[in-house]
């Protein structure tokens, strides 16, 4: 398999088996320290996915049918650390976007400490809900098919959002040209070196943590040079994001 960032060949595994017993592999490179999924859809097809059925699959109670109000309800109430990063950078004449915003559990509490909160996410039922409680435009379309202007926003957050797409350079490199020539970019992605998964012999977690919905699991390392090819610099933190509900349902 060829890695997608170094384009180095690698035949190891990290998982042969990924979350609900499906067979399919995900990849590891050492040069790079990046994990990638063995995975063939199009732009096209996981738009497609994200638009309706992600939700079905994904979601905060996993017997429950998928409802953006209590995705809302699940996930407001746990952006803590994002906002604790993010606040130093806040003030009234700031522009922001996020993508993938969801349902606007983040985009909620940014609303009264910018100038203009706008989100996008593929999902149209959670687009239509962020649209609505938190009062503010979301687009349903990449963001160079909105009619969105490049160098016009001063803060872009994408959450949880870089594993899920094809080209993660493609999308850093959109990302650059929205962003003001001082603006700032907020990436967050999983750790391919979750502490469940890397020191402790937790084999249902590690069926769990590899999923279909994503592409790719990135290290400090693989960031690091993604963001070199993209031209973009920073810093990195690292913090706990999900809740204990997360691991219930392992």
């Amino acid at each position: 398999m060829i890695c997608p960032l170094c384009n180095c060949e690698t035949d190891r595994v990290l998982t042969p088996k990924i979350r609900s017993g499906e067979s399919r592999s995900v990849y590891y490179c050492e040069k790079c320290d990046l994990g990638f999924l063995d995975d063939s859809r199009t732009d096209d097809d996981l738009r497609a996915f994200y638009q309706k059925k992600y939700r079905e699959e994904y979601k905060p109670e996993l017997k429950a049918k998928a409802d953006s109000e209590k995705l809302f309800d699940s996930y407001v109430d746990f952006q803590h650390d994002r906002i604790r990063l993010i606040e130093p950078f806040l003030n009234k004449e700031k522009k922001l976007l996020e993508i993938g915003c969801s349902a606007g559990m983040f985009l909620c509490h940014m609303r009264d400490r910018v100038q203009e909160i706008i989100g996008i996410d593929f999902d149209i039922n959670s687009a239509e809900y962020a649209k609505n409680k938190c009062n503010c435009k979301v687009y349903t379309d990449p963001i160079i098919d909105t009619p969105l202007e490049k160098k016009s926003f001063d803060l872009i957050c994408a959450f949880q959002v870089l594993e899920h797409v094809r080209s993660p350079l493609e999308f850093l490199l959109q990302l650059k040209d929205y962003l003001k020539d001082d603006g700032i970019l907020f990436v967050e992605v999983p750790n391919l070196h979750d502490i469940l998964v890397s020191t402790y012999d937790l084999k249902y977690h590690e069926q769990f943590y590899f999923h279909a919905a994503h592409l790719y699991y990135f290290s400090k390392k693989s960031l690091s040079l993604l963001f070199g090819k993209a031209g973009l610099v920073g810093d990195f933190h690292f913090t706990q994001v999900y809740n204990i509900i997360n691991y219930i349902f392992e």
